[in-house]
């Protein structure tokens, strides 16, 4: 299991190695319990320590404990003592040895030798990092998606340009994009990138009043779209997706029922709308995070389908997707969607067919098949039972 554990430690720090440019060596100083190396948190040229894998909440981490400390300039000596990280608890600890020569870093992050923390978040498909420069840098945090696989890398590119547009049209709805790069795992040549750290707090998901002015602010005007078109688009893709014949079938079955040609108002899709992709900063502004699934056109009341189901749809308590669409959700989407758009939303049953079947087939693509148990369990959903009216 040790070893397991080294290995795994050695291949996230491979990763690093090749954008700093630097060499480090690693020492374990304490027992692994049960090898949980989901979270780790990197203090260049300090520690490595490990946080067991049910922490789910990048928050509390960043704000309230060593990191946030870091970089309001506190001093570091003890600084990654774990008994000071009140909010995380069975933290282990590694020392890591510094190199001979300073690391190469990244202009944004201050000049070379510079200490840099590092909270890293090691994930299926594409690992997150969140570089903290001890003396600000001229970005202050950094975050950077670092994708090991090819169908990640593909997602990271198309997120990068889409930061990179908003912030040209629509400047202060997205994280600000700083820099992308390349670097190899394998045979394959991957493309990572960094963005602005969003501080804030999660808004209330019942705060329909400002996803409405969030989503209204994604608006293109003079643009429509119907449902059909989307449909349409979305056909290709069902057919080359890495899935068993009976899914394809049922996805397509799914899409010859949207058959709604009426011209809406067009919007940017965020495409991965729900409470954990919004930050509220301290000064009231909303902020959509991690666009990789954005799309243009859109309608935004498939965005706000997606915020009222996407937690269902991870939750394995749920069966079906009978059970998930209930008549009560369905409802607020249409009450809700309506006063988005300005108009009576089309009939729901295409609503939520296009919305299914965008959602299975982004996830599907993004990790080249059906590689997960949510995605399986998702799957699952797709072939069991619908509602009686989508039957």
């Amino acid at each position: 299991m040790q070893k397991h554990v080294d290995n795994a430690i050695a291949g996230r720090f491979a990763r690093l190695r090749k954008i700093f440019g630097s060499e480090y060596r690693i020492s374990r100083t304490g027992p692994i319990d049960g090898g949980a190396t989901q979270y780790l948190a990197i203090a260049f040229g300090v520690r490595v320590i490990i946080f067991p894998r049910r922490v789910v909440e990048v928050g509390p981490i960043l704000e309230n404990s060593f990191l946030a400390k870091t970089a309001r300039g506190a001093a570091t000596d003890g600084l990654f003592d774990p008994g000071r990280v009140s909010d995380i608890q069975g933290v282990e600890v590694f020392h890591l040895g510094m190199p001979a020569a300073p690391p190469k870093i990244w202009p944004e992050l201050g000049e070379a030798g510079e200490p840099v923390d590092v909270v890293f978040l090691p994930q299926k498909d594409t690992d997150i990092a969140f570089f903290v420069p001890r003396r600000g840098g001229s970005h202050g945090t950094i975050v950077a998606k670092l994708p090991h696989e090819p169908a990640a890398t593909a997602a990271c590119s198309h997120e990068f340009d889409v930061l990179g547009q908003l912030e040209q049209d629509r400047e202060g709805i997205a994280p600000r994009p700083i820099r992308a790069g390349h670097y190899t795992v394998g045979s394959f040549a991957l493309r990572y990138f960094c963005q602005s750290f969003v501080a804030g707090e999660h808004p209330d998901p019942a705060d329909n009043d400002s996803l409405c002015d969030f989503l209204g602010r994604l608006r293109l005007p003079g643009q429509t779209v119907s449902l059909r078109r989307l449909a349409d688009d979305l056909r290709p893709r069902v057919a080359a997706l890495a899935v068993p014949d009976r899914s394809r079938e049922r996805l397509l079955a799914l899409l010859r029922r949207v058959c709604d040609e009426r011209e809406l108002p067009a919007s940017i899709g965020h495409g991965d709308w729900w409470g954990r992709n919004m930050i509220r900063t301290p000064e009231g502004r909303l902020v959509g995070l991690d666009w990789e699934f954005s799309r243009t056109p859109w309608l935004g009341f498939l965005d706000l389908a997606q915020a009222g189901f996407i937690r269902d749809y991870l939750s394995r308590s749920r069966a079906s997707l009978a059970e998930i669409h209930s008549p009560r959700k369905v409802r607020t989407i249409r009450t809700v969607g309506s006063r988005l758009s300005g108009h009576a939303l089309p009939d729901m049953d295409q609503v939520l067919a296009l919305h299914f079947c965008q959602h299975y087939v982004d996830r599907v693509e993004a990790l080249g098949g059906l590689r997960s148990d949510g995605l399986r369990h998702l799957d699952r959903l797709l072939l069991g039972p619908w509602p009686d009216r989508t039957a």
